[in-house]
């Protein structure tokens, strides 16, 4: 299980969460981290051998890394549907002394005597969907410029979630499975504002050199 159905409060975005008060972001960390056991304790009662936060701490899998890892700007790329997505317009920042989510893997870890499993956004998605020819290129001038620094970044993440005790990590990329989909993989539907792509070989190719390099070191239990 990677994700458990959500309330409207574990939906809100982070952005808007950041917004409030103190006592309010205190409160609603609190409630999200009885959200998390609650998860925990459905997947335990019903048998699952790895559990996982449920994604009950984060409003959304890829966009609550762009969002604390600077330089995204919201709602400025066009994908499917008309779907806006933040893009990213300036250098991204992380503090490897302070990774970005090392106290959600903890918190998970010290909650189930399962094996805690926790799941990072791929770099190619991110690189994929978030990055633009028109919008991005004074901060990243080349997409391939774009995914390795996240792949440098996600690389430290997975470090720190085996750190805090994470067994397993999954590196989470739905949009591979795009290219299952012929006027995608053609180019004859691709996700407006983001460029067009080369070969689907050369793509698949860039996919997996980059989770290879996210995980390079990592020494979990399974990846």
């Amino acid at each position: 299980v990677r994700v458990l159905q959500r309330d409207l409060a574990a939906r809100a975005p982070p952005h808007v969460r950041d917004r409030q008060e103190r006592v309010d972001r205190v409160l609603a960390d609190e409630a999200g981290q009885r959200r998390v056991m609650r998860g925990a304790r459905l997947q335990e009662h019903a048998g699952v051998d790895t559990i996982s936060d449920g994604e009950w701490r984060r409003h959304h899998y890829v966009e609550e890394f762009t969002h604390r890892v600077g330089g995204f700007k919201r709602d400025i790329i066009v994908g499917r549907e008309g779907i806006l997505f933040p893009g990213v317009v300036g250098r991204m920042f992380n503090d490897p002394s302070e990774p970005i989510f090392f106290r959600d893997a903890r918190f998970l870890a010290k909650h189930t005597d399962r094996v805690p499993k926790f799941a990072l956004p791929s770099p190619y998605i991110i690189m994929r969907r978030y990055w633009s020819p028109t919008k991005s290129v004074r901060a990243y001038p080349t997409r391939e410029s774009f995914i390795e620094h996240l792949s440098e970044i996600l690389h430290q993440e997975a470090q720190a979630v085996v750190k805090a005790g994470a067994q397993v990590v999954q590196l989470d990329d739905p949009l591979v499975t795009y290219f299952c989909d012929p006027d995608y993989s053609s180019g004859k539907r691709v996700l407006a504002d983001t460029g067009k792509f080369g070969k689907v070989e050369d793509e698949l190719t860039l996919a997996i050199t980059h989770i290879n390099r996210v995980f390079e070191g990592v020494k979990a239990r399974r990846q």
